[in-house]
């Protein structure tokens, strides 16, 4: 009696936590494409032709050895046959696994940008409404922003736009956090120009000083749907006569973990053309400078970067300005 072959269990990119999961799901989804052409398994010689990383490298990364890139895991899988449409679900595993290898390393203290993660969890306490939402309920998929300066030197607004998606029914706004600044009156920061969304009830909070914007969606969002939103925070409003503001000479964002697709552009005033401008990528906030690249100015005075999948930590545009 001929016994029948069991098919492959599918491959669960949700059961990965550790290097080891990652590997053995990873084999699943050899065992998936090869049963497809006919083979127990895919070759590491298919594999790297198809992906077009090294044999000698995959082996390192199937094997749980060593971490693959973000990017690197986009290629195998894609080359095993998932669609594109898959490559989050992956991506979030890559993060599990990411944060499961810093945090089973020894360090002797804790790094500087442990200061930004104990910033956010102490304004994450202090939002106690019954409105309020814990930013994972409310995933990134795509974060847009403008800045503009004013003939000061100093920002005058930001342009917001992003595409969000619920991850639980129920989700109806979004919050930025602002930090204290000097020059500004805390309480005058406003969201404007809201296109989807209109401007929730901001408040400042005090340990940490940080203004809140909220921002509500114009309906809430079921698990999985997705949402445009655009709005403006505008700074020059907030100005308190006579305190000198200081001159702006980075643009950046802070990314906690592995972020969404990440646009960035600064217009300049055509009479004050900045010197020197980059695209630069901090691991935190003391960290020495990463310059990614040069930048030049478009015929609209204006610079820009965008960045697939920003790793955890500073990502951004800095310049100087002439004397």
């Amino acid at each position: 009696m001929d016994l029948a072959v069991a098919p492959p269990i599918a491959a669960d990119p949700t059961a990965v936590h550790c290097l080891e999961d990652l590997a053995a799901q990873l084999d699943r989804l050899r065992r998936q494409q090869g049963r497809r052409h006919g083979y127990v398994r895919t070759s590491l010689d298919l594999l790297g032709r198809a992906s077009g990383i090294p044999r000698s490298t995959l082996h390192t990364y199937l094997s749980g050895s060593v971490l693959p890139p973000a990017t690197s895991l986009d290629r195998i899988v894609l080359a095993l046959g998932c669609g594109t449409g898959e490559l989050r679900h992956w991506a979030q595993a890559w993060e599990r696994v990411a944060d499961a290898e810093r945090g089973s390393r020894a360090r002797p203290q804790l790094p500087s940008s442990s200061r930004l993660l104990t910033f956010d969890a102490l304004v994450q306490q202090q939002l106690d409404r019954p409105t309020d939402r814990p930013p994972e309920q409310l995933e990134m998929l795509v974060i847009v922003e403008r800045t503009q300066l004013t003939p000061a030197r100093t920002l005058a607004w930001v342009d917001f736009t992003a595409t969000v998606m619920a991850r639980e029914n129920g989700v109806d706004r979004h919050a930025m956090y602002i930090a204290p600044n000097p020059s500004l009156e805390m309480e005058e920061i406003e969201v404007v120009n809201a296109v989807n969304c209109s401007p929730g009830e901001h408040r400042t909070l005090r340990d940490p000083h940080v203004r809140v914007l909220e921002v509500e969606l114009d309906h809430a969002l079921d698990a999985g749907e997705t949402c445009l939103i655009e709005y403006r925070v505008d700074f020059e409003r907030a100005r308190i006569p006579g305190v000198p503001a200081k001159v702006t000479t980075e643009v950046m964002r802070g990314f906690r973990r592995t972020g969404p697709h990440y646009t960035l552009g600064v217009s300049f005033l055509p009479e004050d053309p900045p010197l020197h401008p980059r695209q630069i990528q901090l691991a935190h906030a003391d960290a020495d400078e990463n310059t990614v690249r040069e930048l030049h100015q478009n015929r609209w005075h204006g610079t820009h970067v965008v960045v697939q999948r920003p790793a955890a930590g500073l990502h951004g545009i800095r310049w100087e300005w002439p004397s």
